[in-house]
């Protein structure tokens, strides 16, 4: 009963305080308390309408799932280290109105508190909370309940409006991508623009617990291999039995024995599921939002994402586009690898559910893109590139419309990793004039891991023609390189430097284009002058020397006339200066941010299509079942 009645007369003084015109002198009276208190027990003792924090401590209903609670008060806070960090984790008491107890503040949410922003009285909006400190239900006012608490994280806590009913909620979180705290816990539910999609990834997972990455070439070797090698056991099994040699133990039954051969070289069965990676941007609210605080508001925090689908069933590997807006749940965010803070990766859990949402409900919702939805595509990197550089994007990727010249060795760098560079040349060579001196290249760092994860260059395409071209004099047929990022431009050999992960390189070709797109035409372009060998030999001969130079090969003499950077030694990696931008210095990241950009290409020129016509949209992707195990 004493509880009860703390509990009503706290509420009541909280809207006697709140409302002290009117409310003052009725709320807190005797007669006003008694009603209350009757209500109370007629709710939860006559008609067993337990409230949430009971039903959540007598684990009869979910700790994660969304409500609405009011911080009742600070319980504790760590003090800062003598270096001079800031709290780590402090200790609030909630309460739904009913109940109260325990809650733990991650290290941003502890922030808060110590400036001030959550105090004593806020109504706190929180989703995806941990029940910890007890194993088994209990009841919420025995001495067990004194050691649960909940566990808050940052990106599942909003603060709430100061009418908003206590206790469950019928309704999510949805958090804007530019507040999500890398490490901050579980995203309840973010809205995000499909920007792009690259080529999907397979999971092994292995007996002893590791797994590996591939890409599609790597994994359909690695297939074949593994195949090969259960048709080698089984073959030497069948030839043991018909033998009658001592291949089988257990000669009565031979399955059993056959199965015992292939687990113990890990033949059995090979597990693999699909990874799917895109890059997503969120969305902010325009002026017509009731939340617009103007463009200042809109700044800091990350704009953009790298979301990676674990195990991804052909449904959505199917559904998936760039351009398709979707409404998605249960995502886990951290920060990259870059160190960057206005990208971070986010990554699905078993919980995450995907719901599309067409460009009418977007629009409605006065919500617009945190990014320019433009994605570059370079015909001439002396050009394209200055417009990506300055476009002040964190992620400068772009696709190049190239012919590939030269590919230096595959050697093992720092981190125990392979990379290999690949020199292109572009539409630079073809209006040079003949003068290869005013023709660039374009080098292309390709890493990955020291396995069988990493392609060679040459293995790339299937055709019995040289990616690179058959002679010194000629080059391989035109392509296009996708999701390549770009590093800088080395002014000294005229090379713009870019890199790319094996798992992401996609080499289309283009040398059957037709026209239909700028792209197209400029790849028709290429190629025609590529055939045309009067006018192309000669400076793809110059060039392919000069990449040759570059990566230090050991089957050319360096010739005087080309001045390699002092810093290179003969068999070493081409490794283009980092600070190099010379020719380009009235570059400025800041200007032209969102304006109109040279020879660039509007992904989402077109609305987003039900899922019904997404396959009219993009090529199809190859598509594998998702978490299938392969056997013979």
């Amino acid at each position: 009963a004493m509880h009860a009645y703390k509990w009503v007369v706290w509420t009541h003084a909280c809207i006697a305080r709140a409302f002290p015109e009117k409310l003052a002198f009725g709320v807190l009276s005797e007669s006003a308390v008694l009603r209350r208190l009757l209500y109370r027990y007629e709710r939860e003792i006559n008609r067993a309408e337990r409230p949430h924090l009971r039903k959540v401590m007598e684990k009869d209903d979910n700790s994660g799932a969304p409500a609405v609670l009011v911080v009742s008060a600070i319980r504790s806070m760590t003090t800062a280290s003598s270096s001079g960090d800031a709290p780590k984790m402090s200790e609030i008491e909630v309460s739904d109105g009913w109940y109260s107890m325990r809650a733990r503040l991650d290290a941003k949410l502890t922030t808060y508190v110590r400036d001030g922003r959550l105090a004593v009285g806020h109504k706190i909006f929180i989703v995806g909370a941990e029940l910890r400190g007890v194993t088994d239900a209990v009841a919420p006012l025995s001495e067990e309940s004194e050691m649960a608490y909940l566990m808050l994280n940052v990106n599942g806590t909003r603060i709430a409006p100061w009418d908003a009913t206590l206790g469950r909620a019928s309704y999510n979180l949805t958090v804007p991508l530019r507040t999500v705290v890398p490490d901050g816990g579980a995203v309840p539910r973010m809205i995000v623009h499909v920007r792009h999609v690259y080529p999907l990834m397979y999971q092994e997972r292995r007996a002893d617990g590791t797994s590996v990455l591939r890409c599609e070439l790597a994994e359909r070797r690695a297939q074949n291999k593994w195949h090969g090698a259960r048709e080698s056991v089984m073959h030497d099994m069948q030839e043991a039995m018909q033998n009658g040699g001592d291949g089988w133990s257990g000669g009565d039954d031979p399955e059993g024995a056959m199965r015992d051969a292939l687990e113990e070289k890990d033949l059995f069965e090979r597990r693999t599921s699909v990874v799917l990676r895109m890059n997503v941007t969120g969305y902010n609210p325009s002026p017509g939002h009731p939340s617009y605080r103007g463009p200042q508001s809109l700044r800091g925090g990350p704009s953009s994402a790298m979301l990676t689908v674990w195990d991804a069933d052909a449904a959505l590997i199917d559904a998936v586009r760039s351009g398709q807006t979707y409404a998605i749940t249960a995502l886990r965010p951290k920060a990259t690898s870059q160190g960057t803070t206005s990208e971070i990766s986010l990554s699905t859990t078993r919980f995450t559910r995907w719901v599309p949402l067409d460009d009418a409900t977007v629009r409605a919702g006065c919500l617009e893109h945190s990014e320019p939805m433009w994605r570059c595509v370079s015909v001439d990197a002396g050009v394209d590139l200055r417009d990506l550089s300055r476009s002040g994007l964190p992620r400068k990727e772009f696709d190049a419309i190239v012919c590939p010249v030269f590919k230096g060795p595959v050697r093992v760098v720092e981190g125990g990793r392979q990379s290999q560079w690949i020199f292109c040349l572009d539409a630079s060579a073809r209006v040079s004039g003949g003068s290869p001196d005013d023709a660039h290249l374009l080098a292309v760092e390709v890493s990955g891991r020291a396995d069988d994860t990493f392609i060679d260059a040459d293995d790339w395409t299937a055709s019995s023609t040289s990616f690179f071209g058959d002679s010194s004099d000629s080059c391989g047929a035109v392509v296009m390189l996708s999701n390549l990022v770009y590093m800088n431009y080395d002014a000294e050999n005229n090379v713009h430097a870019a890199k790319v992960m094996m798992e992401d390189v996609v080499a289309t070709s283009l040398a059957n284009a037709r026209g239909g797109s700028l792209a197209h035409d400029a790849a028709h372009a290429l190629e025609a002058w590529r055939n045309d060998s009067v006018k192309s030999r000669t400076v793809i001969a110059a060039l392919k020397k000069r990449a040759r130079l570059l990566t230090g090969s050991e089957d050319v003499d360096v010739d005087a006339s080309w001045d390699v950077n002092a810093s290179q030694q003969q068999a070493s990696q081409y490794d283009p200066p980092r600070l190099s931008a010379d020719g380009f210095d009235d570059w400025n990241d800041e200007e032209l941010v969102g304006g109109e950009f040279a020879n660039v290409m509007d992904v989402n020129a077109k609305s987003a299509a039900p899922l019904s016509a997404m396959d009219e949209q993009d090529p199809p992707r190859s598509r594998r079942r998702s978490s299938r195990s392969s056997r013979g």
